[in-house]
């Protein structure tokens, strides 16, 4: 290997967010914005023929 690129993969993702606004001062300053990850989905994309039956 030696550092060389063994192969590319593509992914996709899909990212929920929410918005709450921060009500202690300790949430205000771990996060400011008050944006949190609700939810999270990935698959990795299928190349050429790799879903075609044989």
């Amino acid at each position: 290997m030696n550092g060389a690129l063994d192969r590319t993969e593509r992914w996709n993702a899909v990212v929920s967010i929410v918005q709450q606004t921060p009500r202690t001062e300790q949430r205000l300053r771990k996060n400011p914005l008050g944006i949190y990850v609700n939810g999270l989905s990935w698959s990795r994309e299928l190349e050429g023929n790799e879903g075609a039956k044989p």
